[in-house]
């Protein structure tokens, strides 16, 4: 049995970024450097062709935030966790046409799964994160959580974590779903922690600064295809491989029309391996007024409870507008839950595979769903 077995330890998964940082900082300051437990997850540790992973580096500063705190840091090994769950899933995804969002995955299987069962495994109490989103009481039950829209809308995580589970919510913290992402550079500066000025992480969740399709080109044997205008039916273009476009998709066409407009992916054959356009902004494959989700998830509340929930709105990408629903019909697929939302005014066609998020009117997560 290891010394800081508890069941008052808070376990914090601590990346070396200075938001998971400042979580420690707040987090050892309220509660005590000895009841805190630092996690460095390593998710993933290979390197790949013209690019480092940052592991190690990610490592060094864990370490030298949670010794500048007086706070323990351990290294957890997930990667095979991490290979099986999230990047097969997303390898699988992009071989059938879709367009997974890995982030969500991962919450959805590593962060506040594996992890959170071996620290409650090791004792912990509660396990925090440095996600900005917030977690409240049902206000009928006050036993049931819900996930919530953080205070910093411009920085709010929670339709990157609305697939996962009510025992999670119940788990964990969220420090830093009350504050400014302003604020929490300025309180990295005033604990003296040693990344307080470390640019935010991009790229792939655990992965990197590695754009999304070099990463898979290591991965999936993609080759060049023809690029279909769909108004002329005629080939304007040649692609790198119709597995790493994504419905909507403006940028890397490299193609003009003649009165210089942009080109959208509309659609794609993965089978043909043929990917279509157009340059028509009004075309009716660009629009649409309803989304169809699979694959159901509810955190906190039964699905046939939907009704009781108006103004509902449905969020399709992270940070993206929030569309208002006019009408929800809730059906079935097998042992899948699926739902059609109509919308009260036409969207960009979002892209099968992304995540849809549906929200109360009050920034709570209602439930979320795989767009098909």
């Amino acid at each position: 049995m290891k010394a800081y077995k508890s069941t008052k330890k808070i376990f914090l998964g601590l990346s070396g970024g200075v938001d998971s940082a400042v979580t420690l900082a707040l987090l050892a300051k309220k509660h005590g450097a000895e009841n805190i437990q630092a996690i460095f997850m390593r998710n993933w540790s290979k390197d790949l062709p013209g690019f480092q992973c940052p592991w190690q580096e990610d490592w060094h500063d864990a370490q030298s935030v949670a010794l500048t705190l007086g706070v323990k840091v351990e290294l957890w090994d997930f990667e095979n966790d991490y290979k099986d769950k999230v990047v097969d899933y997303l390898i699988s995804e992009y071989k059938a046409g879709r367009t997974p969002n890995p982030d969500i995955i991962c919450n959805q299987e590593v962060k506040f799964k594996v992890f959170l069962e071996q620290a409650i495994q090791e004792g912990a109490a509660k396990i925090a994160t440095g996600h900005y989103a917030r977690i409240t009481d049902d206000p009928i039950s006050p036993h049931i959580k819900w996930l919530k829209i953080a205070k910093d809308k411009t920085k709010d995580q929670s339709y990157f974590l609305a697939r996962i589970s009510q025992k999670a919510l119940q788990k964990t913290i969220f420090p830093l779903g009350e504050l400014q992402k302003k604020e929490v550079r300025e309180l990295a500066t005033k604990f003296n922690l040693p990344v307080a000025t470390k640019k935010d992480s991009v790229g792939i969740c655990f992965v990197g600064e590695v754009g999304i399709v070099d990463f898979l080109k290591n991965f999936i044997g993609v080759r060049p295809g023809a690029i279909i205008d769909i108004k002329t039916n005629q080939r304007i273009g040649t692609h790198q491989g119709s597995e790493l476009y994504t419905i909507g998709q403006r940028h890397g066409l490299n193609l003009s029309s003649s009165q210089d407009l942009p080109y959208y992916v509309t659609s794609k054959n993965i089978t043909k391996n043929t990917i279509y356009v157009t340059s028509d902004i009004s075309a009716t494959e660009v629009w649409i007024d309803q989304v169809k989700l699979t694959d159901c998830h509810f955190i906190s509340i039964h699905p046939d409870d939907i009704s009781d929930y108006s103004s509902l709105s449905l969020r399709t990408r992270h940070l993206g507008k929030l569309e208002a629903i006019q009408k929800i019909d809730l059906g079935s697929n097998n042992s899948e839950i699926t739902i059609n939302l109509r919308l009260k005014s036409k969207i960009k066609t979002p892209a099968p595979g992304q995540s849809g998020v549906v929200y109360t009117e009050d920034g709570r997560v209602l439930f979320s769903g795989f767009i098909f």
